[in-house]
């Protein structure tokens, strides 16, 4: 799977607003909330093939 642009893409956003605050993504909860549901909407259609094809 290759996600790196299209990830990178939607988010930088996220990841400067982190870099203005001084703080890692990781230490502002809502950001990596923000980070982790676009994550999951990129991976969830794979992981969905994948379990369309084992069934």
């Amino acid at each position: 799977m290759a996600f790196g642009s299209v990830a990178r893409r939607q988010l930088q956003p996220l990841l400067q607003q982190a870099e203005a605050a001084g703080r890692p993504l990781r230490e502002l909860p809502e950001l990596r909330r923000q980070a982790l549901e676009l994550a999951r909407a990129l991976v969830e259609p794979w992981r969905q093939r994948g379990r369309d094809a084992a069934g």
